[in-house]
């Protein structure tokens, strides 16, 4: 089946893709993710050294 469209009203907006994302949204958003990044490697090391802390090593005492 055929559809038909006899008349489209529409209104476009054209706008630059480097005036989406300014210089202070930017760096905002690359703050948030490196202390993201931060955060979860700061918790890797707590997890990995609890992790160390309770497993015995072959000849040694712990």
């Amino acid at each position: 089946m055929d559809v038909v469209i006899q008349e489209i009203v529409s209104t476009v907006r054209a706008v630059s893709g480097e005036s989406l994302l300014n210089e202070r949204t930017l760096a905002h958003i690359v703050r948030a993710v490196l202390a993201a990044t931060e955060e979860q490697q700061r918790r890797q090391q707590e997890r990995g050294a609890d992790t160390r802390a309770n497993t015995a090593t072959p000849g040694k005492e712990n």
